[in-house]
């Protein structure tokens, strides 16, 4: 959910404008190009939107996210602020989203690079990323796009919501998975529960783990 040649000072002017309001956060988006505006978020709900997916985490009494290959965390501060959901990220790179050239983190970022098997297992480390001992959050992808790290990230989740944004199907944009044909393999059990479309584009899908006998 990020682009690495972002103009710089226009996104550190950005931040200074809008990190006391989300509204504004939407409508200085919203004056961007579209190269400009997918360099910060791939996504920008309306607050309808936000407000529609709101009610179907407290539906699915989902009270705290984490998001995976969050990027600058942008969208997910925009959640925490209008929603109240609390958000955690994982990256990868640390080098990278530390160095001067990337868009300073709108969440505190978890590192996958950071873990260590002899001091954590993989399950809680995703715990750890929440500060939480139980499997009380939802996990997201949004605008993912790497297959063999999303099953990775299934196989250590032991929750029960998974949340994938991504593109409409038939729209010319394509990601690893795709919100509506996330090909989980045959030891995966997900139902997709719902879905919220966003604008004309994109699309938010809702699986619940399914029952097994």
């Amino acid at each position: 959910m990020y682009t690495k040649n972002a103009n710089m000072s226009d996104n550190i002017c950005l931040e200074e404008r809008i990190i006391k309001d989300w509204r504004k956060w939407l409508a200085v988006g919203n004056s961007f190009e579209l190269e400009k505006k997918r360099s910060l978020m791939w996504i920008w709900p309306t607050e309808s939107e936000l407000q529609k997916f709101g009610s179907l985490l407290e539906t699915h009494k989902v009270k705290h996210i984490l998001s995976i290959g969050c990027g600058n965390g942008l969208f997910e501060r925009i959640i925490q602020e209008c929603l109240g959901t609390r958000v955690s990220g994982i990256e990868v790179d640390r080098a990278w989203w530390e160095s001067k050239y990337a868009v300073k983190s709108f969440i505190e970022l978890n590192y996958f690079d950071d873990f260590n098997k002899d001091e954590i297992s993989l399950d809680k480390y995703l715990q750890k990323c929440c500060n939480l001992k139980s499997w009380n959050f939802a996990l997201m992808f949004c605008y993912f796009n790497n297959r063999a790290a999303f099953y990775n990230y299934i196989e250590m989740y032991k929750g029960n919501i998974l949340l994938i944004i991504g593109p409409k199907n038939g729209v010319r944009i394509f990601t690893e998975p795709l919100p509506l044909e996330p090909h989980f393999l045959d030891t995966h059990h997900w139902e997709l529960k719902t879905t919220l479309s966003i604008g004309k584009d994109d699309i938010i899908a809702l699986y619940v783990r399914a029952l097994t006998s």
